[in-house]
Order: C-alpha cells, then structure tokens, then sequence
C-alpha cells in the first residue's frame, strides 16, 4: 500500500512490479528495465522477453544488450539515447528488429520511458512481437501492388468517385477520354465527361448507388465526350465501395462506340433483310390497286367522249375516276410505309402511337398474315405515347407478325389465329403482345432464341439476328421483350415499353388534306423535273392559276432562269447531272432571293446527302405523290412572300 506521502513502501513496490510482470508475461509482451549507459545495464526482465528472443531467463541477463541487436540497429538506439541525454524528448514508440537466439530477426514495437531512480537515469521498456502485424501489412502491400498492376493494365477504363468528383482514372480510362495522363482527369466532375443529355441521368444513377450502397444489376449506356469534342459511347458498370477511409463509386467503362455502329448495320441489314423476304407480299399489295387503276383509265379512256353528252355515262366515269384516285393513294401508303421502315432512320426518341406503328406493320405483312391465320386485333382506347422510335417498332411487329405467321403456316389456315394485343401495363407503362396458336416451342430450344445467329429456319430463309435485334431495339428505348411459348398451344411475344412524358402520338401517316383553292396571286412559275410525263401534267394542272413553264434538266432551267425572273420554281431534287440540290446551290450564288424561291418535289430521302440536303434548307418540301392542294399552297406561300 502508498505510504501517506503518497509513495510505495519498498515491499509493496516489489510486490507491484512482480504483479505488472507477471501480466506482462501473460500477454506474451517482454518487459525489460536498464539503467542507462553505454553498454545499459540491465536491472529487471521478465519471461516474456525471454520467450520473445528465443531464451531462458537467466541466460538472457547473461547477454549484453547490444547484442540482441545488428550494427545498424545498435547505431540508430545509441543516437536516440545521445538526443534523449541532451533534453531532447524520448521516443515513446517505435519499431525495431532484435536477433533470436536461432539468428532470425523478430519485429518488435516497443515502448519506453526514461525515469531517475536512485538518482540514475533508468528506462522501462515493454516491447511486442508484431511478427504477425508485419506479415499482414506485407500481405496488403503486396496485394494493393498486385491490384494496382491489375487495374492499371486494365482493358477496360477503371474510375473511383467520391460523390460526383473523380478521384482516380487508370491509363485505360484516361486514354478513352483523351487525357495524356490519368492525373489530368483526377478532381473533375463526372459531368463534364458526358454528354449534357446523359450527365443528370448518370448523376442520379451515382445518387442511389451512394444512398443505397445496393450495385445495380445491369449496366448503363452513356455518351461520353472526350477532351477533343469526339463523342464516344460507353458502357458503365458500377458499385459501391469503401476507398481510403470513405464511400466512394468503382466504376468500369468499356468504349462500345464500335459495337453501337455494328450493331447500327445489322439493324438496318435486318430492316432490309426483312423487306426482300417480303417483296412478292409487297408486289401483290401494290399490284391490286395498280391493276383497278389502269383498268380505271383504261374505261376512263374510252367512256370519256361518249361521257361528253350522256350525264349518266358521266356520273358512272367520275365515280370510276375517284376509284383510280383511291387506288393511287392505296399505292401512295404501302410506298410511305415502306419508305419508313426500310430507310436507315435515325433512332431519334420522341411520342410514339404504339397503335400506328403496329397497323403500319400489319399492312406490310398483311399478305404473309392474310393468307395463313385469321388476324384479332385487341387494343385498349386512349393508350399514351410510347418514348420509342416509329420506324424502330415497325420493325420489331414485321418480324414478329412473320414469325408468328410462319409458325402457324404448316396447319389448315380456318384454325391459325394471330392475336396482337394493345394494353396498358404497370405504371408509366404500355404493352403489346403478338400470339399465335402455331406449334409452340421446345423448352430446350425456347432458351436459346435471343442468341444471335441461332435460328430453326432452313438455310437462306433465316439469319439468326432477327429476334436478338428486336430485342435489343426494345431495350435501347427503355424497355422488355419477353416470350413464352407452350408446344402445341401457341407463342407469345410481349413488349412492354415506357410511355413518353407528354403522352402525345406522333403525327399522323396519311396525307393530309388540304385546300385546292387556287393562289390568290398568279405568278410565273418554272416546273423542273426530268420525268417529262411529270412536268407536263404538272403545267395542266398550274396553268389555270399560273403562266407555267417547263423544264426537264437542271441544266435547261439554269438557262430558263437567266431569260426570265420566276415568282416560284418547282423543283425535282433527284436529277440526272444537274440535280434539285446542285440548282439550289447556283442559285444561292447567283441570286439569294431566287433560291428562296424554290419548292422541292421528292420522292423518298433513302440517300442522306439528300436527307441532310432537305433538312438544312428552309424551302417548301412536298414529297411524291402529293396532292395539288398542297402544291397550290406552297406555291401561294412563295408568290405572296
């Protein structure tokens, strides 16, 4: 017990340390206590120390103190015993390395302090083996070596995010974005690595990751821009993790520009492909009102003078004349639906009638259904936009209203039945099923049909790339191609897609009906089409209104234009040497005020030279056929102005 003082008694001193010792030796930590000098002279030790170094007790006092230790140790504690006896504060812990009896070297972390006891400077040392602390910090640095090499010769681009700043890029990740070192895109926002469209749907995307700490089980596309304006397209995979004490985004990025464009022509070869597997249903839709509309001006052709007198015969002629006109119209819708499916359409995103895009598909394959399964239709009323691409979905119902009318083709056509299904689905959500009652499909084979290339079809009938490319069409607009599919009861194919936010359809494909009044202003008009057949009809139908003149080159409406100033020019844009396009650009050279001036006839944008051509321009377009109420409006449109 203290004395009074405040002080230990000799005995309870003793009785102290023996106790500390003793605890010492229980936890396996060696104590030692020396007096200072130069070699120290030790006064206590303990067992732990001895079993620490490899001794018996009493053989280890028998040891010098510098010789538990290799010249360069013994030089490093001697300076800090110099610096503690010129006042200088005593390093309470540090690390050394003592020699074992057996010769190996034992890490030690010891701690000391310095106290005068009967007047002489003496030290109290504990000291731990942390053999097996050293080990495992070897083990991390070598493991963090190893995943360093690893990421840094990563095919793909590897980025850390704390929050939405960048806070580590490997060589990979550096090299896509442009930068010569990945240093150089350390501390920027991940923002300023994207495309202004994509940046807030990303930044959300990291919001969840750090809120949840939950990875997302897909990965997401973005349009990445790197430092030289270049867009790329990349594919990010991310998920959370602790990096240097906080939470922080592991993200992978992988530049699928490459694959986007490939996949962008097997898209567009599938568009095609599907088309010439059906010509001859096209060719047959075409030819049936082709066939009433020449045998309509055939009888229109003979009746017409008998007509001149008979009111009857006249009536009977006009009815068969809006026959022909129906007809041609007919023949006008199958060539727009066709133009829209088959052209390579930008996969622009907008509202979308699901309902319109299926019945333009439903027209094109009505030959390839008709003759094989009765068709149902069962759509529900007012169902929103779809966030899609018309031309996209066509595609997707043609190939599979074909496969469903394949599938049914080997029965007796009175029991197929085709069944497409137009329904709302979860919320924000619109779904369409195609079913047929064919064969079904085999568990074994059912698992295998998105798998590009793999197809049941006879050689030359089908690629493989069909179903895969729908599919992958419906999920790069945000939704799900699934199917089902019972042998010996039928297939379902649903898709289900998102609605789009304005919940507007897209604008209507039939032509639109305009008024066939005649301009208000007469003026002088140039018609410019190299299909003479076509100008002349045009002059017909102008010159009551205008004082028309014709020209069937590019080069003999050049010299119309330097004899005579026109109050308007239509013009064909696809024409032989000097073409609708090569006019405009003369003219804009020659006269401004000219070129302005022109209204251009078309019959399909399929080249993108015109289709850039007709977008940049701000004249009248009209595309073939069109209707001569249109034409009389652009036309008053122009004059006016």
């Amino acid at each position: 017990m203290p004395a009074k003082d405040g002080k230990f008694s000799p005995e309870a001193a003793g009785v102290l340390l023996e106790a500390i010792a003793s605890t010492a030796d229980a936890g396996g930590i060696g104590l030692v206590a020396t007096r200072v000098g130069d070699p120290p002279e030790v006064l206590f030790a303990n067992t732990g120390l001895g079993r620490l170094l490899g001794y018996e007790l009493d053989e280890l006092l028998g040891i010098r103190v510098w010789d538990h230790f290799d010249t360069a140790t013994r030089v490093t504690l001697k300076e800090m015993r110099r610096r503690a006896d010129e006042g200088a504060p005593l390093e309470a812990r540090f690390e050394i390395q003592a020699l074992h009896k057996n010769g190996s070297r034992v890490p030690l972390e010891v701690v000391s302090h310095r106290a005068i006891v009967d007047g002489q400077p003496t030290s109290v040392t504990f000291l731990y083996d942390i053999t097996t602390r050293k080990r495992a910090a070897e083990a991390l640095a070598a493991s963090e070596a190893r995943f360093r090499t690893v990421v840094e010769s990563a095919p793909d681009g590897v980025a850390i995010l704390r929050g939405p700043t960048v806070v580590y890029l490997n060589g990979t990740a550096a090299e896509m974005l442009g930068y010569d070192r990945p240093g150089d895109g350390v501390g920027k926002p991940i923002a300023d690595m994207l495309h202004p469209e994509d940046a807030p749907r990303a930044a959300a995307r990291i919001g969840e990751l750090f809120r949840t700490g939950v990875r997302h089980a897909d990965p997401a596309e973005y349009r990445s821009r790197r430092i030289d304006g270049r867009e790329i397209t990349v594919e990010i995979s991310s998920i959370p993790i602790e990096y240097e004490g906080g939470p922080a985004v592991l993200a992978f990025a992988r530049d699928i520009t490459e694959r986007k464009a490939m996949q962008e022509k097997m898209v567009q070869a599938d568009r095609l492909a599907a088309v010439g597997t059906l010509a001859a249903g096209i060719a047959h839709e075409i030819n049936n009102p082709l066939a009433y509309v020449l045998l309509g001006l055939q009888y229109l052709e003979r009746e017409l003078p008998r007509a001149a007198k008979d009111p009857v015969r006249l009536e009977e002629a006009l009815a068969r004349l809006r026959e022909v006109r129906g007809g041609a119209e007919r023949v006008g819708s199958i060539v727009r639906d066709l133009k829209t499916f088959a052209r390579a359409d930008e996969v622009a995103r907008g509202p979308v009638d699901l309902r319109a895009a299926l019945e333009a598909a439903l027209k094109i394959a009505d030959n390839e259904v008709r003759h094989r399964a009765a068709l149902v239709r069962d759509y529900e009323d007012g169902l929103p936009a779809v966030d899609a691409n018309a031309a996209r979905l066509e595609q997707v119902f043609l190939n599979l209203l074909v496969n469903a009318a394949h599938a049914v083709s080997d029965r007796d056509p009175a029991t197929n039945e085709l069944r497409v299904v137009l329904r709302r689905g979860g919320p924000g959500r619109v779904i369409a099923e195609v079913t047929d009652n064919g064969t079904g499909i085999a568990p074994e084979i059912l698992a295998r049909v998105f798998d590009p290339f793999f197809t049941t079809k006879p050689i030359g009938v089908g690629t493989g790339l069909g179903l895969p490319i729908c599919r992958s069409i419906v999920e790069g607009f945000g939704g799900t191609m699934t199917l089902e599919s019972t042998p010996g009861v039928g297939t379902t194919v649903r898709i289900d897609l998102p609605t789009h936010a304005r919940e507007a359809a897209t604008e209507t494909r039939e032509p639109t009906r305009r008024s066939s009044r005649p301009p208000k202003t007469r003026g002088r008009i140039l018609v410019v089409d190299d299909e003479p057949l076509v100008a002349q009809l045009l002059h017909r139908m102008l010159q009551s209104a205008h004082d028309v003149s014709i020209a069937t080159s590019g080069a003999e409406a050049l010299a119309a234009i330097e004899r005579t100033t026109f109050d308007a020019i239509v013009c064909d844009v696809m024409m032989p040497g000097i073409t609708g396009m090569d006019l405009y650009a003369t003219l804009s050279v020659r006269n401004e005020e000219t070129a302005k001036r022109m209204v251009f006839m078309t019959g399909g944008a399929f080249v993108p030279r015109v289709a850039e051509f007709l977008a940049s321009v701000p004249n009248p377009k009209l595309e073939k056929p069109f209707e001569l109420g249109a034409l009389s409006l652009a036309l008053q449109r122009v004059i006016e102005r």
